[in-house]
């Protein structure tokens, strides 16, 4: 639903185009905030890497257009080996680490949850902070802090059952009510992998997602154009992206995009006809107000907001071209969507679950 939303996003505030003018374009002397940003698309806010397949469905007065979305999953020659000293340093066995791992993400450097709990050790934004991860998908400060937390929570209740338990559950419920029957079953779980491991001493590879995404727009005179783009995340830092829009004028896009902290990405778009677009991301900690900032080498300055709740969300831009605004009401799979630029403009969106 995230990328749903923010995708939408760069409809509303792309100055000077239709509403509903494919997000893949670029249109640097009208460009918005968000059309510059990669960190839309593919970024640590994980709506690159949801679970399932997405289609969506849009149109707006004589456009209509289809895109597809998936992902490819892929094995890193990378393995948990590399975490054995992290372990020991914190005084956790490296199979008790494993077996974590693999319950909570099953070695998915990008797995997101539906409370928002991300990384190899799932850790929710508070937690890693408060233990030291600044980027939640870093795979080192994840697991990092991931060891940090299991460790206080081993010395607190003195019992790795209790500990597992209330990295599950948190440690207040444990406090109070001891090992619940759905933390019982958490640790049930974690033990049985833990003693696979100390037993076999095997190390598991990590894994991750590339986004793909394909679609296509037409008008009343026919095809307006094809479009293909790619994103490869590397370990959790950065990742680099291409988008190919074949139309009259066949462009080719370059969007690398870092991400500094889990609150600030930092990007840029390149289409080899301007000058490149610089962008920034702020997310605060509440999660629920995203801020961007776009320059083309300071010549032009956008600016971009969204306030995301669970069934709308509230979109303003600023830029060179002058105000727009937007809202999106969110039902399951059916989008309405409104915003003005010189005039109010509506659309809708449908998203089948599983389509395929």
């Amino acid at each position: 639903m995230r990328f749903f939303i923010l995708v939408l996003f760069m409809f509303f505030i792309e100055f000077g185009n239709p509403i509903f003018a494919t997000f893949y374009e670029l249109n640097l002397s009208n460009s918005g905030a968000i059309e510059a940003i990669l960190s839309q698309k593919i970024s640590p806010s994980g709506m690159i890497f949801q679970s399932s397949s997405t289609f969506e469905l849009g149109f707006h007065s004589e456009n209509l257009w289809f895109q597809y979305t998936d992902f490819f999953r892929f094995t890193l020659p990378i393995t948990t080996k590399i975490f054995n000293k992290t372990a020991k340093k914190y005084g956790i066995d490296p199979a008790l680490l494993k077996a974590m791992i693999r319950v909570e993400s099953s070695f998915f450097i990008h797995a997101v949850s539906k409370s928002n709990a991300r990384g190899l050790m799932q850790l929710k934004f508070i937690t890693a902070r408060e233990n030291g991860a600044l980027n939640s998908f870093s795979i080192i400060q994840n697991v990092e802090a991931g060891c940090n937390y299991l460790s206080k929570l081993y010395k607190k209740f003195k019992s790795w059952d209790k500990a597992i338990a209330a990295y599950y559950v948190g440690p207040t419920t444990v406090k109070n009510r001891g090992i619940t029957e759905n933390a019982r079953t958490y640790v049930k779980k974690v033990k049985k992998y833990w003693n696979y491991y100390k037993r076999t001493n095997k190390n598991e590879n990590l894994r991750d997602l590339i986004w793909w995404s394909t679609g296509m727009e037409l008008d009343i005179k026919g095809l307006k154009n094809l479009n293909l783009s790619f994103a490869i995340p590397v370990l959790g830092l950065c990742e680099f992206g291409t988008s190919v829009i074949i139309s009259d004028k066949p462009t080719v896009i370059l969007n690398p995009s870092f991400h500094l902290t889990d609150q600030i990405s930092i990007g840029l778009s390149y289409d080899f006809k301007g000058s490149p677009i610089y962008s920034i991301k702020f997310q605060p900690s509440a999660n629920d107000y995203h801020m961007f900032i776009s320059s083309n080498f300071f010549d032009t300055l956008s600016f971009g907001l969204l306030i995301e709740k669970k069934f709308y969300s509230i979109l303003f831009g600023a830029g060179e071209n002058g105000l727009s605004a937007g809202f999106v009401l969110n039902f399951d799979s059916i989008g309405f969507c409104g915003g003005f630029k010189n005039g109010f403009n509506t659309a809708i969106i449908f998203k089948p679950r599983n389509p395929w």
